[in-house]
């Protein structure tokens, strides 16, 4: 499938759960964070690339998502999809990490989510909030979004995709702005996951794997390509 139907200056390339992007002219942008939380992220990244450079932890360096540092937050694998990490010393890695944590942040500032397969770490923008829901999500990340770039997300339509648990905070984000008019495109077969969705949107689709929903969107492209001008919205009704 040739996946490459976007020119230039047709898409906002956004990263870090929606923190920094690239607009449309390719300059880079960003929400703010104080010098007391990047501090503390800088300190907790020396940590964690200590704690994967030596023996027995290299591996979680090379599993799955491996060592990541982003803007706001930084991940670790504790897990794969194949689950090659036996569940004993995938949870004493677990504790290790929560350790370093708690040690970088002894009051809370840092928030550690786990995904199951990855770690995830966070400055606390709440501390009246548990785990996810403290830190700066992807719900957040779209808000933040809408409002710098004027998407106008009140009067859709909207579609979001994701495949993770963590992708239904833009779900639930944008149903908050336009509950009429938001659509949702999921690739997973974790019935959990299908749930949670379902409850928050009536206008999902799930799809088994990833390629299922390129080839959408490049019907979808396809379509405005080949038609005449039509009413905004009509390629995501098309859908369903």
């Amino acid at each position: 499938i040739n996946a490459e139907y976007m020119g230039d200056n047709t898409i906002v390339y956004a990263a870090s759960k929606g923190r920094e992007f690239l607009d449309l002219n390719g300059v880079y942008q960003s929400a703010e964070m104080d010098a007391d939380q990047k501090a503390l992220m800088r300190a907790l990244n020396s940590r964690l690339k200590q704690l994967v450079d030596q023996p027995p932890y290299e591996k979680f360096g090379l599993i799955g998502s491996g060592l990541q540092f982003k803007f706001g937050q930084s991940s670790v694998a504790r897990q794969d999809t194949n689950h090659s990490i036996s569940t004993n010393e995938s949870e004493d890695f677990k504790q290790v990490v929560q350790n370093i944590v708690d040690q970088v942040a002894p009051n809370g500032e840092l928030v550690l989510h786990d995904t199951t397969l990855d770690l995830e770490m966070s400055p606390s923008i709440d501390p009246a909030l548990a785990h996810e829901a403290a830190t700066f999500n992807k719900g957040k990340g779209l808000e933040f979004l809408n409002e710098r770039l004027g998407l106008n997300l009140k009067k859709g339509p909207n579609l979001v995709c994701g495949d993770t648990a963590s992708d239904v905070a833009m779900v639930a984000e944008a149903m908050k702005l336009c509950p009429d008019n938001t659509y949702a495109i999921f690739v997973t077969k974790d019935k959990e996951l299908m749930d949670m969705v379902d409850q928050i949107c009536p206008r999902v689709l799930f799809l088994p794997g990833p390629d299922l929903l390129v080839s959408i969107m490049v019907d979808c492209v396809e379509m405005r390509d080949a038609s005449t001008p039509r009413l905004r919205g009509t390629f995501v009704d098309d859908l369903w």
